[in-house]
């Protein structure tokens, strides 16, 4: 959720990558070359190896021409940042971008299963708990949900299908895939995001299972950059409709007005929106136990060297899936949206896939009543997280509002196994922003807010910061805090962000950022 190494990109002089939250942007490493279009695998074009492949809506253009030739449309709805070798054989991304050109009817709770689900969403003075308000039951339903259709391995010779029952379910963003070092890969459309440490997945001072220190030893030795992270999301015919309005054919981003204020068109997302992320490491079973079994994706990604350094370089290699996103749009939940995430366990029994995805927590507010968002000693529990007592394996979760007490689920908020442990998946999404000025760069802190954590946020270093990252974000209103009232609000998705910041990436440099060293 935890929408980077991404690309929000950014910064002054950042590079945008996709949104995997809380998670300051790596920079990609050098030597890339500048890259040309290419096709896609998960989706559905005339060029997808796949036996689901559908012709695309005449609406919207053909866009393999190389460099798009200053066209925004070829650039946004490129399906990957390079092209394949000629020679290559394997699955091809195709980008699922015929979204719906009307908002689909509300979505029957025989479809959507969560919404009718009676979940218990908490309040200060009587937390909700995981094993008494069917908080599993509902996050179990939406992994049903994402499970219609696809392969019960998730296997790299089919990767994630966008049809199901013959339908179009699944939609992906344009505009990933400009940047020809982090964007989308020709094989299965992910792009990169954040390099977690060992520790972030074997554990250290907090957690739920024995920090392994003989691997330690080896691992952070052959290891020393850590493990990149990459990542395909989705979203469903109702999130789809968003994107299709806020990025029509032209490729050119777009504003509306809702409730006097000015929001990417297309937004809110209404209810039914539901959207995935899968996202896969580059970490070996043998320095992270519980990985053993999980599916082995092919993707481009960047070169490792022997003595530990990525590089610009992309080539194909093997990733594995480690953990899963999800969120969906809940008219009962006090943010209008409920984040939840996955992580996969190799020691857990089941003949599929998608019953070793194990749920971290789910997480429907960043509890501005307590610590950071307000001093420790008006600080109230944790309300509007509820964790998973029963994970058996290392999760460090985000950032608590009891940094003091030994317990490991005490007030945490809710975090994946590869998400930036000094922040939270609300938190972050709640900082998606783009720049007012359509066009304009988007420079992170400057004229958008600041999506992913740190150290001083979650120790309230900054008492004014703490309280405006971990507010309960209005949508339509400015970001808390008084700095950014110009942004454009995306309704949470950092990926929309990634969007808007390639367009303005394009309009004001007519090049993608350069290539740096992230190591």
């Amino acid at each position: 959720m935890k929408d980077r190494a991404h690309w929000l990109g950014l910064a002054l002089a950042g590079s945008l990558l996709l949104p995997g939250c809380g998670n300051k942007p790596a920079e990609p490493p050098k030597g890339a070359e500048k890259g040309k279009d290419a096709k896609s695998p998960d989706a559905k074009t005339p060029d997808a190896k796949s036996p689901d492949a559908k012709t695309p809506d005449a609406k919207t253009p053909d866009t393999n021409t190389p460099d798009g030739a200053g066209d925004p449309a070829a650039l946004a709805f490129r399906n990957a940042a390079t092209d394949p070798p000629p020679d290559w054989k394997g699955p091809t991304f195709a980008l699922s971008k015929d979204y719906p050109a009307e908002p689909p009817a509300p979505c029957a709770k025989e479809v959507c299963t969560w919404l009718g689900i009676d979940v218990d969403f908490g309040s200060p003075d009587a937390p909700a708990k995981w094993t008494e308000g069917k908080w599993a039951d509902y996050i179990e339903a939406i992994k049903a949900y994402a499970a219609q259709g696809q392969d019960p391995q998730l296997a790299n010779e089919v990767g994630i299908r966008v049809e199901v029952d013959g339908q179009t379910r699944w939609y992906h963003v344009p505009w990933m895939a400009y940047d020809p070092k982090v964007g989308r890969d020709f094989v299965h459309g992910t792009t990169n995001e954040r390099t977690a440490s060992f520790e972030d997945l074997m554990g250290g001072a907090a957690g739920s299972a024995v920090h392994d220190e003989l691997l330690e030893g080896k691992c952070q030795d052959e290891w020393k950059t850590g493990f990149e992270t990459w990542a395909v999301g989705v979203y469903n015919e109702y999130g789809g409709y968003a994107v299709g309005q806020a990025i029509p054919a032209s490729g050119i981003p777009q504003a509306a007005e809702y409730e006097g204020r000015k929001v990417a068109a297309g937004t809110p997302m209404a209810e039914g929106t539901a959207v995935v992320k899968y996202l896969f490491t580059d970490a070996p079973p043998d320095c992270v136990p519980f990985l053993q079994g999980s599916p082995e994706w092919q993707v481009d990604r960047h070169v490792r060297t022997d003595a530990g350094q990525y590089l610009c370089e992309r080539k194909v290699q093997t990733v594995r899936l480690l953990q899963v996103d999800v969120a969906v749009v809940d008219a009962r939940s006090p943010t209008r949206w409920v984040y939840g995430t996955f992580s996969y366990d190799g020691n857990q029994k089941g003949d599929t896939v998608w019953e070793r995805l194990v749920p971290v927590g789910v997480m429907w507010g960043s509890d501005p009543t307590s610590f950071p968002a307000v001093p420790k000693e008006a600080s109230k529990p944790i309300h509007e997280t509820v964790l998973n007592p029963g994970m058996d394996i290392y999760e460090h979760y985000g950032c608590t509002a009891l940094p003091d007490d030994p317990d490991e689920l005490a007030g945490h908020r809710l975090n994946g196994p590869v998400d930036n442990p000094v922040s939270a998946c609300m938190a972050c999404h709640g900082a998606a922003f783009a720049p007012g000025e359509i066009g304009a760069t988007l420079q992170d802190g400057v004229n958008v807010p600041t999506p992913w954590g740190s150290a001083d946020l979650c120790n309230a270093t900054d008492p004014a910061a703490s309280a405006a990252y971990f507010a309960n974000y209005p949508f339509p209103q400015p970001y808390p805090g008084g700095k950014f009232d110009a942004a454009l609000p995306l309704d949470t998705s950092l990926q929309l962000q990634v969007a808007y910041g390639q367009y303005g990436q394009w309009k004001t440099a007519g090049a993608p950022v350069s290539c740096t060293d992230p190591s």
